[in-house]
């Protein structure tokens, strides 16, 4: 899944201090929510006949009684963990999301020569020049040579891929000199049998690495369960023994060192644990080498500086895989790789990645179970993450072992030992909480891509596992909280991009067509992240048809479809909103709710001006139910307040999006700055038209003029929204009925109508005498 592209919109800032908030209290408002969803689907099922996929469902839609309100759409951004876009539609270094590339897809994927298995036996002085050449020093190397050169014996540690092979072929090369020799050892050799053949100035190798995956670092033997018994059991390097081969080692001028798995480091041994070098280094050294006498400092920029570079690199890649990278990197710069090309290696690589972790089989169900934890919840605090991962784990163990096994240990593997393994970090940031966001410390993996591999990987190649899983999402989109919900929506959408039908059968369609207004939510989350991850086509499709209560359209199902159409709109505004209208035209009350609740979405997410034209075109209209539902959402538009920024307070949302329309395009669509209220822009001339016709409004009338009693208090300690008022007030006027209307909202906005403030008189003299001439008596 991407990176974060699409910054989510802001949610509504608080009016200035010592006002009252803008439109109905919070509690108000989200009663008023509840219980219009609750509602949705409890009066007459639309036309369409019954579902035969329905069975077990509710066919009405009705919501649980007792259930909580249902969060505002664009929760799936502020808790994705940046991982999800506004409108499901990527273009990146990830690759191609949504239905933007036509024709055929293919992707070549490039290999250079992976470096052979060296065997035991003197190793060439040309190939350790070759190393020497491309070594880059890694922070440990200093004091790694001071200790091997005092202390005759090193032990490397590390974790796979970190180099620590190169760094011991360095380190024993620079400490042999060139009239020494460097041999390979046997894993099955004696340290007993060490530097006893009479040889001086040699230097020896011992890898002894438990991990296959140690890549470059050499020719790793086994997979993770463990190598020799030359660190371990009977035999094994001990203190004692470790200080008799020293002391041959020193009579003889030779050196000793053991790559070995951190928890395979010989007793009174002090190892040393190699970090490696910056990849961005090491990356440069190779393309050097990689491009020959292309090779300049211009050329070796350029590539480094890509954004797959960048995507590859964060990914903490191998010192093997960061060799393969930089041939690619110089068959793109020859033209014979594409940029897609690049970002399709970079998966490649994750997804192998992924792949091995899963299969790992010196890692037991707890372990896999926090990766696949941390694929949901990855940005998220490490508690968090390992407590779901546990629940997980006992559905995998429940799975493997039906009647019954033991229970989980109270003390598992550390947290550097699982975030290591995992190729994940713990960084401090800022976590968002029911109490805004607050300071703390969160884990994620190294590469973005590594989330997504995890789930897919898991989803395709351990089909054993899929029960537990989809056990285990069902619970998290049951939880209170909506941040698991959320992950668990995510999840469920990553899965559909590699399996639509299988997980929109087995999750997204029950959840869709049931009572809960939650599990419908994490149902339309689903689709909005499917069709960012490549379903796009099919995602449409699919919401076409719940939005038409001909078609699959229960009421429960156009509820969800209409959340989804609140985030997936933006970049196809009139499909969802031609949708949205049919949705309208429902007598039932959380039809309409979810619609109003759509349109208001829509317009802070960046379709403003079409949710706007349609909004008039539908109070313009003869049905009563588009004209219901168009006052109730402009006037659900309306008490929306932006935040502001350094320069500016808060201002009412739709106001603040026609001051941007005039800075755009020079026009009066910043009612503020020209004076002239009849010139604006697009914008501007459909808010005003909008205000109209809600204040006019039997039904909606008393409502709105709550809401622009609002915006007129917001002026009184901010000239600047004033100023915007000024310009506004005017132009809502088309007869004396609206002229007196206005007039009675502004004498008794503030509770003192024979005594106003300096703002409201202001505001009076603009709206019987113009801008200018109020402006001009105010003084």
């Amino acid at each position: 899944m991407q990176q974060p592209g699409v910054a989510p919109p802001p949610p509504a800032a608080q009016p200035p201090a010592g006002r009252p908030a803008p439109g109905r209290p919070e509690a108000e408002r989200a009663g008023a929510e509840r219980q219009g969803a609750e509602r949705a689907g409890e009066g007459r099922a639309d036309a369409g006949g019954a579902d035969p996929d329905r069975a077990g469902e509710n066919p009405a839609g009705a919501a649980a009684p007792a259930e909580a309100p249902v969060e505002n759409p664009e929760a799936l951004f502020r808790h994705g963990g940046g991982r999800v876009d506004i409108g499901g539609n990527r273009v990146d270094g990830a690759g191609a999301g949504g239905d933007v590339v036509g024709g055929d897809k293919h992707t070549h994927i490039y290999h250079s020569p992976t470096a052979p298995r060296v065997r035991p036996g003197r190793l060439d002085r040309s190939a350790l020049e070759a190393v020497s050449a491309l070594y880059v020093p890694g922070p440990d190397h200093r004091e790694a040579l001071e200790r091997l050169r005092e202390e005759r014996v090193l032990v490397l540690t590390g974790r796979p891929g970190s180099g620590r092979y190169t760094a011991a072929q360095q380190l024993l090369h620079q400490v042999s000199g060139p009239d020494g020799a460097v041999f390979l050892l046997d894993t099955g050799t004696g340290f007993d049998d060490i530097a006893t053949d009479g040889a001086r100035n040699s230097a020896y190798l011992l890898h002894d690495a438990t991990d296959g995956a140690d890549g470059a670092d050499g020719a790793g033997e086994g997979a993770g369960g463990g190598l020799p018994g030359r660190l371990r059991g009977r035999g094994a390097l001990g203190a004692h023994r470790l200080n008799i081969l020293r002391g041959r080692l020193a009579e003889t001028g030779c050196w000793l060192i053991v790559t070995a798995d951190a928890g395979a480091v010989p007793a009174g041994a002090r190892p040393v644990f190699w970090q490696p070098p910056e990849p961005a280094d090491v990356l440069a050294g190779h393309l050097r080498r990689a491009l020959g006498r292309e090779a300049d400092d211009r050329t070796v920029r350029s590539l480094a500086g890509l954004e797959q570079t960048a995507e590859f690199i964060a990914g903490r890649p191998s010192m093997e895989q960061i060799g393969e990278f930089a041939g690619i990197l110089a068959a793109h710069h020859r033209g014979l790789v594409t940029a897609g090309e690049l970002a399709g290696h970079n998966h490649a690589v994750v997804a192998a990645r992924a792949a091995e972790a899963l299969a790992d089989p010196a890692r037991g169900l707890r372990d896999k179970a926090f990766l696949v934890s941390l694929a949901v919840f990855d940005r998220t605090p490490y508690p968090q993450v390992h407590a779901h991962g546990d629940e997980l784990c006992r559905l995998l163990t429940a799975s493997e072992s039906p009647e019954g096994g033991a229970g989980l240990p109270v003390f598992g593997r550390s947290k550097p030992d699982l975030l290591a393994w995992a190729r994940a970090v713990e960084e401090n940031g800022l976590e968002e909480t029911e109490f805004g966001l607050l300071p703390g410390t969160s884990v994620r993996f190294e590469s973005v891509l590594m989330a997504d591999s995890v789930l897919t990987g898991l989803w395709l190649e351990h089909p054993a596992a899929r029960p537990a899983l989809l056990e285990w999402l069902n619970g998290l989109s049951r939880a209170d909280s909506v941040l698991p919900r959320v992950r668990a929506a995510i999840a469920t959408g990553v899965l559909a991009a590699v399996d639509f039908p299988g997980v929109v059968g087995e999750l997204v369609r029950p959840w869709s067509g049931g009572r809960s207004l939650r599990l419908r939510q994490s149902a339309a989350w689903a689709l909005h992240v499917a069709a960012q991850e490549g379903r796009q086509r099919v995602v449409l499709e699919l919401l076409r048809r719940w939005s038409d209560p001909a078609a699959e359209g229960s009421v429960a199902r156009r509820w969800t479809a209409a959340r989804a159409w609140a985030t997936l709109g933006v970049d196809h505004a009139a499909r969802a909103l031609r949708n949205l209208r049919a949705t309208a035209r429902s007598d039932d009350d959380g039809l309409r709710s979810a619609v109003v609740d759509a349109l208001a979405s829509l317009v802070r997410s960046g379709a403003a001006a079409e949710v706007l034209a349609e909004l008039d075109e539908w109070l313009r209209g003869t049905d009563p139910h588009l004209r219901r539902t168009a006052a109730e959402a402009f006037t659900a538009m309306a008490v929306e307040w932006d935040r502001g920024g350094e320069d500016t307070g808060p201002w009412p949302l739709l106001l603040r999006l026609q001051e941007a329309e005039g800075s755009r395009t020079g026009s009066a669509g910043d009612l503020g700055g020209t004076g002239d209220p009849g010139g604006a822009g697009g914008a501007g001339r459909l808010v005003q038209g909008l205000w109209r016709a809600v204040l006019r409004d039997r039904g909606h009338g008393r409502r709105a003029g709550e809401v622009l009693q609002e915006w007129i208090r917001g002026t009184e300690d901010d000239p600047q929204l004033r100023s915007a008022m000024t310009g506004l007030l005017p132009a809502l006027v088309q007869d004396v009925n609206d002229r007196d209307r206005l007039d009675h909202l502004l004498r008794h906005a503030t509770g003192s109508p024979d005594d106003p403030p300096a703002a409201v008189r202001e505001l009076r003299q603009a709206l019987w005498y113009g801008k200018s001439r109020g402006a001009e008596n105010n003084r």
